[in-house]
C-alpha cells in the first residue's frame, strides 16, 4: 500500500476530508508514531486547508524537509466550494503539491499512487478513494473480513474475501446503490436523517426537519464522544 519510495526517514499520511484533515506520521519501519485530526470546514475556503498545512508544519517541522515523502486521500472534492469533483479534485491536488513540494503521491486505487500533475486526467480514481485504500491495508492482514468504517458523516460497509477487497460499488454512486456506503456518521448527521418518529415524554412525536441537533449531542449524551471532537 505504500507509494514507492527510497526509505526516507519520515512519511506522512494525509486524508483531507470536507470537515476534517487526518494526518499520521509514519518512520522508516513502517511504525506510525503519531496521529492527529484537524477540524477543516473545506466548504468555507482553500484557506482552511492552508491553515491546516500551517498546524502540521508546527507539530512536525520534518513535515517541511525535502526528504519527506506524503501519500494522500480525499473526499474533500465533493464540498460545494467547488463546480464538480473534478475542479475540486485538482484544487486540492494544487493546494497540497504548493506546500509540500514533488515527494507528493496521490491514492488512486487500482492505478496506483500518482504525482500531482497526473491527478487531473486521473480524478476519478482519486476522489473519494480512501475506502479503498483502508480496505486494502486490511485485506492484507485479514483475508476475510466485513470492514465497517463509521466517521463523522459517514459509514462504509466492506467485504474483504480471500484477500481481496469484493464490493460489488466502485465508486460513492455505485456504493450508495448497493448499500456499501451509508450517509450516517457520529458526528455530522442531523437526527432527522436517523429517525422520523420518536416515543418521547409519552407521546409519539415527529422529529424536527432541523440542524438543531446531531448525532454529536447524541454520543455526547452517552459520553462515547470527546466534546473536543
Amino acid at each position: 500500500m505504500s507509494p514507492a519510495r527510497s526509505n526516507p526517514a519520515v512519511r506522512f499520511g494525509w486524508d483531507v476530508g470536507g470537515a476534517h484533515v487526518k494526518v499520521s506520521l509514519v518512520d522508516g519501519s513502517d511504525a506510525v508514531l503519531d496521529v492527529v485530526q484537524w477540524p477543516c470546514p473545506l466548504w468555507q475556503g482553500l484557506d482552511h486547508l492552508h491553515r491546516t498545512i500551517d498546524l502540521v508544519f508546527e507539530r512536525w517541522p520534518q513535515a517541511r524537509a525535502g526528504a519527506a515523502q506524503h501519500a494522500v486521500t480525499m473526499t474533500g472534492e465533493m464540498v460545494d466550494l467547488f463546480a464538480d469533483r473534478a475542479e475540486g479534485v485538482r484544487a486540492i491536488v494544487a493546494a497540497l503539491a504548493q506546500r509540500l513540494g514533488s515527494s507528493l503521491r496521490f491514492y488512486a486505487g487500482d492505478a496506483g499512487w500518482l504525482a500531482a500533475d497526473d491527478c487531473a486526467a486521473g480524478w476519478r480514481q482519486i476522489a473519494s478513494a480512501n475506502w479503498l485504500a483502508t480496505a486494502s491495508w486490511v485485506a492484507t492482514r485479514m483475508p476475510n473480513a466485513l470492514l465497517i468504517d463509521i466517521g463523522s458523516t459517514t459509514t462504509d460497509i466492506i467485504p474483504i474475501v480471500d484477500g481481496r477487497v469484493v464490493a460489488r460499488g466502485a465508486t460513492d454512486a455505485g456504493r450508495l446503490a448497493s448499500g456499501e456506503l451509508v450517509y450516517h456518521g457520529v458526528v455530522r448527521t442531523p437526527l432527522c436523517g436517523v429517525a422520523h418518529r420518536i416515543e418521547f415524554g409519552g407521546a409519539t412525536l415527529n422529529v424536527m426537519n432541523e440542524w438543531f441537533a446531531t448525532t454529536a449531542d447524541v454520543y455526547r449524551l452517552t459520553g462515547e464522544l470527546d466534546p473536543l471532537h
